[in-house]
């Protein structure tokens, strides 16, 4: 507690005394503060007399009460400065610890952070471990499921033994095959399935020597038989199987190869029959590989080119086939092999009786399997030498014959126009005949140019005279030709090119002329040709339709052959079968290409395409 007493108030008017009192008992502290007016006790005193000196005395009392109250606020100024100052140095001490303290909580702040990040570090790895291993327990699960899923489904029957060879797994497949149920073959020992019909010694042998060697056997073949299914033959697979608690297992798989045994024997008994068949074939047959490594020759072949099968195996054909086209018929060949198209191609042979190579006609075709892949070819070589030299003969003569009969036959030409231009002057009866005298002798004369023509494709002297040309105007003015010839048949004409073309013009006419007295002599009962050129792709398109007799499909590949006409139609119309093969070597010489499309008894189309 504190007490001040008689302390002046209102100028000195009035002295009050202030104690204050700390109220201790309580959650909080509390200051009760008593004020007393003490004025009361100093009136008497003052109110006897108040004369100067009374009135000095009060001031000296006043001021020595204020010095004392001055002293008093110094000693207590002096005391709360000593506190200040006491208070300061506890506050500069406690100020340093807390420096100090704030330094270590700095220091142990860093060291907790780098312990946080160190923490959240470790966590984070924790966490991806933990992730890790969570994806690696759903690989494996699905591994397992997917393991499971394959087992469950695959084709062959699997089985999985334990050490006592008791089935511990079974897919459906072996409860399928084999007519067993789940409840017939889990636990129970293989060899004692079916009444102990799987009680197989080899079997029984190769499953020991997997327990006891730790080997596996693959692709080992077994022939019994089995309930329900008979006599078949399987191919076994065994792989041990280490598990983690020691125990070794054995995944055994079955694989019914008896219709692929069947299927081998057959193919064997088909090969040896057809080996017998090329035995029998009075000419060159052999067989080769993918490749066109020869693997077979017929005993004709040995025979015909004087080697042992092991010499025609490993020969290069260079002493065999005709030195100058042997490049040639490897090219051929090899080309064949690559496009696995078949090989067809004329050439000479050597025969070894007399050294005399002869000419062949030499074919081979692709042997594939169910998948279309290429297993082996089989090829012929058939001897045309007789053949082939009649066939120069004749072309030797025709080119003789063709020559010797161009130059009479110019001279009756000419005299044959003279005639009917003094007929003409004189009109006489007989114009009609030298006209038609005159047309024969055209006809003979268009005859000995195509057989010229075939003695110059035998000989390769078909020379092409390239120029720039209108072929429309080609076209309209061969087409007026034959139209005038040919009153009965309407030549209809559709389409045109819109540019000069480069290619010679006189052999093209040819091709188109021949395409359109072809379908003239060939509709006699049809009244209309349909003509149609078009350019498309800086290519010329030409198409001539008939509707006359058309060609049989199996003859159509033939129709481009030299001399070919079809037997049972040739002797109602004329020609030598000369002309359509004349014009495809003239389309060939063009780099372009002809065919034809037709139908018996409907008409044939010809067409054909030129780059312009």
């Amino acid at each position: 507690a504190l007490r001040r007493e008689d302390i002046p108030i209102n100028s000195g008017k009035r002295l009050v005394t202030i104690e204050v009192i700390p109220l201790l008992n309580n959650i909080d502290l509390y200051f009760l503060i008593l004020f007393s007016d003490t004025t009361n006790t100093q009136k008497p005193a003052q109110s006897k007399g108040r004369n100067a000196k009374n009135i000095q005395s009060e001031k000296d009392i006043r001021n020595q009460h204020l010095e004392s109250e001055l002293t008093q606020v110094r000693e207590d100024m002096q005391s709360i400065s000593e506190d200040q100052e006491a208070v300061n140095e506890e506050l500069q001490s406690a100020n340093e610890e807390l420096l100090s303290g704030s330094e270590e909580l700095q220091s142990l702040n860093e060291e907790l952070e780098t312990s946080k990040e160190e923490l959240q570090s470790t966590n984070e790895e924790l966490i991806t471990v933990n992730q890790e291993l969570f994806d690696r327990n759903e690989q494996l699960n699905q591994a397992r499921l997917y393991a499971e899923a394959i087992v469950s489904t695959i084709h062959e029957p699997l089985l999985v033994l334990n050490q006592e060879f008791r089935i511990v797994s079974a897919n459906k497949s072996f409860y399928r095959d084999f007519s067993l149920t789940e409840e017939e073959s889990i636990g129970k020992i293989l060899f004692d399935l079916q009444n102990k019909v799987w009680e197989i010694p080899s079997l029984r042998s190769q499953l020991l020597s997997i327990q006891t060697a730790k080997e596996e056997f693959l692709e080992w073949e077994i022939t019994y038989t089995i309930p329900l299914l008979g006599k078949r033959t399987m191919c076994l697979n065994a792989q041990p199987i280490k598990r983690e608690n020691g125990e070794d297992w054995i995944l055994l798989a079955f694989n019914d190869i008896t219709l692929w045994k069947n299927k081998e024997k057959t193919e064997k008994k088909n090969a040896d029959d057809i080996k017998k068949i090329f035995e029998t074939l009075p000419q060159i047959t052999l067989t080769t590989s993918p490749k066109g490594v020869g693997t077979y020759f017929n005993h004709f072949a040995l025979d015909y080119l004087g080697m042992s099968l092991k010499q025609t195996l490993s020969c290069s054909w260079k002493n065999i086939i005709e030195p100058e086209i042997l490049t040639k018929v490897k090219t051929a060949w090899n080309t064949a092999l690559a496009t696995e198209e078949d090989f067809n191609m004329e050439f000479r042979i050597k025969r070894q009786s007399d050294h005399m190579y002869r000419w062949h006609i030499c074919r081979a075709s692709a042997i594939r399997d169910e998948d279309g892949v290429i297993t082996s070819w089989v090829g012929a070589a058939i001897d045309i030498h007789d053949q082939k030299t009649k066939e120069q003969v004749r072309d030797e003569f025709i080119s003789i014959a063709s020559h010797e009969l161009k130059t009479p036959l110019t001279t009756a030409k000419a005299y044959i126009e003279l005639t009917l231009s003094n007929m003409k002057n004189k009109k006489t009866g007989n114009l009609l005949y030298v006209q038609k005298a005159g047309e024969s002798i055209n006809r003979l004369n268009d005859l000995i140019g195509e057989l010229l023509d075939v003695s110059k494709i035998k000989n390769g002297k078909l020379d092409l005279h390239i120029s720039q040309f209108d072929f429309n105007e080609m076209i309209v003015s061969t087409i007026e030709g034959i139209q005038l010839i040919s009153p009965l048949h309407k030549i209809v004409l559709t389409g045109e090119i819109m540019e000069p073309i480069v290619a010679d013009r006189e052999r093209l006419q040819q091709v188109f002329l021949n395409l359109l007295t072809n379908a003239v002599k060939y509709s006699p009962d049809s009244h209309k040709v349909f003509v149609k050129i078009f350019q498309k792709n800086s290519e010329l398109n030409v198409s001539v339709t008939d509707s006359g007799i058309g060609i049989r499909k199996e003859n159509i590949n033939k129709i481009f052959a030299l001399y070919y006409r079809e037997q049972d139609r040739a002797i109602h119309f004329q020609g030598l079968g000369i002309g359509l093969s004349i014009s495809q070597e003239i389309i060939r010489r063009h780099n372009g290409k002809i065919w034809v499309e037709s139908e018996e008894n409907k008409g044939s189309t010809f067409s054909f395409t030129v780059p312009i």
